[in-house]
């Protein structure tokens, strides 16, 4: 395995398993208790322009669909006009406890680096991003397929990380 290989695998289950101590939740959610109590995975996606592009957004929101049909979660969808709705909207699903948060391209990542503290157990990601944090992450790969193959290639990965999510939490509340 080459070490650029490595470091990809490494950043996705890094991903993974961020999101998957974010379907394990609790009380707490930062500053609101907008807690996700129901064992749904519940994931969200703001995009930039139209889903009908046939393209860049589209293809984002394929990806969207397949996670929503192949693993059974809660999506939502958000197209944002002004880069003032990337904050509010990143924040409206961290305050309702969204486990899984995609900002679909390089714009995104100032308003995630500022709303991914006050919400800790929702994993933010951009797309075409280099940020990073304890909640936070950019996504270098360009296309929009690459969440569909990530989230397909190590689902088994997600649900041995929810497992060992699930063990933390419950030493923690010891």
């Amino acid at each position: 395995m080459n070490i650029r290989r490595a470091l990809r695998f490494s950043t996705i289950a890094t991903i993974l398993a961020l999101a998957a101590i974010g379907c394990g939740k609790g009380g707490e959610n930062g500053k609101t208790d907008g807690s996700n109590t129901g064992a749904v995975f519940r994931v969200a996606l703001l995009t930039p322009g139209p889903v009908s592009d046939q393209s860049w957004n589209g293809g984002a929101y394929q990806g969207l669909l397949w996670i929503r049909d192949s693993l059974g979660a809660r999506i939502s969808h958000v197209e944002t006009k002004t880069p003032a709705e990337f904050e509010d909207n990143f924040r409206q699903y961290g305050t309702q406890g969204y486990d899984l948060v995609f900002g679909h391209g390089f714009e995104f990542q100032d308003a995630a680096r500022r709303v991914a503290p006050e919400f800790p157990r929702t994993v933010y990601i951009t797309t075409s991003g280099s940020t990073s944090g304890p909640n936070l992450a950019g996504m270098t790969n360009n296309s929009a397929r690459y969440q569909l193959f990530f989230v397909r290639a190590n689902r088994d990965a997600a649900a041995s990380a929810a497992s060992a999510a699930n063990n933390v939490i419950a030493v923690r509340a010891t």
